[in-house]
């Protein structure tokens, strides 16, 4: 079993690594240009968290039912479930493109972002959103194919579009091989660029045939009433929870930028060093999620249960390293994306804090995936709104604002969350009543 984990977690950790480490380098090119910049664009990544929160209404619906599929050995019907997911999150998306088109600065100002952070962000977003067609297809796209097992496809595939957003952030924002600076229109572009070659590239591979998953011929590019309500009636509540999830991490962005543009870019960057903690969280939840959908679709709740238990252990392990060495050598990580020292102190302050909370956070990357990979989704939503909403701002409110704290006190208060967060998957987790649920 633990086998079968690795071989499934691997590629997507390798995957996500190579996104993280591309987003890290955007960051640090765009750090050239100042903590503006940096706070701009970073700011730009929390409004594509709602981009994540609608798309997961379906994707996570896709992945579950696939994997049931999959599990079952009804190969037809996972790939009829492919195509009426891809129809509709192309549909969700184009209203999203104009929203957000006309709307950036004023969300951006909504949160409390500066004149000129709003400005620039609002710049970086409206070209970025252009691509969320791409974006949605992508994400949809990758979600099937780790509910089929297939998760080297997925790894390949961000491996170029990771590669070109690097070359062309360097060109754009830089002005290198004759094109002018763009600074951050640069890295909007770059990255909208990218996107629309990875989304172009999963259609391709469904219809040539040869994958694990396909797009036949013989299936009608239309939408089935039925199937549709399966998706999202498993997705939806995941939907709802992203949505809160994002909404959560707005508020406590808001309360972040109360202490300053410094306080602003070192939250950035401390997020994007931290991020380095998520792949091995983000490998195993989709090692849980396949084989906890799989097995159940093959009849075999128990082997479900200890597929995400074993996940769990193995990611706890490797998170609390990663934890241990931003706990140990966070200077050095911060100076790579600003030189401002008083940027660099705070952003020291926030690594240590949270480095201690990686082996919680392990268990809710982990055992959230494994409840999904069952169609269970209405617990991650309930977890989340009491956990974000009672702890996380409240107690980031009460010891940054109240007590004066400042953003280390936000910072603890999100830490304490991420305890009681993990606990809580502990325990909905092992009651097993997962096991249970009909997708």
């Amino acid at each position: 079993m633990r086998g079968t984990i690795f071989r499934l977690a691997w590629p997507a950790i390798v995957g996500n690594l190579l996104q993280t480490v591309v987003n890290m380098v955007d960051l640090v090119m765009v750090g050239r240009l100042g903590a503006a910049a940096v706070a701009s664009v970073g700011l730009g990544g929390q409004l594509l968290w709602f981009l994540n929160a609608l798309m997961f209404s379906v994707t996570v619906g896709t992945t579950a039912l696939i994997a049931r599929f999959v599990g079952a050995k009804e190969e037809e019907k996972a790939e009829h479930v492919l195509v009426q997911s891809l129809i509709l999150v192309l549909l969700i998306s184009i209203g999203l493109t104009v929203f957000w088109y006309v709307f950036a600065k004023e969300a951006l100002l909504l949160i409390g972002a500066s004149e000129q952070v709003a400005e620039l962000g609002s710049t970086y977003i409206r070209i970025v959103f252009l691509s969320t067609p791409c974006i949605f297809v992508i994400f949809n796209s990758e979600g099937a194919l780790r509910g089929a097992g297939d998760t080297k496809t997925p790894m390949m595939v961000g491996a170029v579009m990771n590669l070109i957003n690097v070359v062309l952030n360097y060109i754009l924002i830089f002005g290198k091989l004759g094109f002018p600076a763009m600074g951050v229109k640069g890295a909007g572009i770059a990255t909208a660029i990218s996107f629309l070659w990875a989304s172009l590239t999963y259609l391709v591979i469904f219809f040539s045939g040869r994958f694990v998953l396909r797009i036949s011929r013989r299936e009608k590019l239309s939408l089935k009433g039925e199937t549709v309500k399966r998706i999202l009636r498993i997705g939806i509540p995941s939907g709802v929870e992203r949505i809160i999830m994002s909404g959560s991490m707005i508020f406590y962005v808001s309360i972040i930028t109360g202490f300053g543009t410094a306080a602003l870019a070192a939250h950035q960057i401390g997020l994007r060093i931290e991020s380095l903690s998520y792949m091995p969280g983000f490998g195993f939840a989709v090692a849980a999620t396949a084989l906890v959908g799989q097995n159940l679709g093959a009849g075999d709740p128990e082997r479900a249960a200890k597929s995400g238990w074993e996940a769990a252990k193995l990611c706890v392990i490797l998170m609390s390293v990663v934890g241990a060495f931003m706990f140990v050598f966070p200077r050095p990580m911060a100076r790579l994306f600003v030189s401002e020292q008083d940027v660099v102190e705070l952003a020291v302050f926030y690594l240590r804090i949270v480095a201690v909370s990686e082996p919680f956070l392990a268990l809710v990357f982990t055992l959230s995936g494994g409840l999904r990979g069952a169609g269970e989704t209405r617990s991650p939503l309930y977890i989340s709104v009491f956990s974000l909403w009672l702890f996380r701002i409240p107690l980031a409110y009460f010891l940054g604002v109240v007590l004066q704290w400042g953003a280390v006190g936000a910072w603890v208060g999100m830490t304490v969350e991420t305890f009681v967060r993990g606990i809580l998957y502990v325990y909905r987790y092992r009651q097993g009543k997962w096991k249970d649920v009909k997708v």
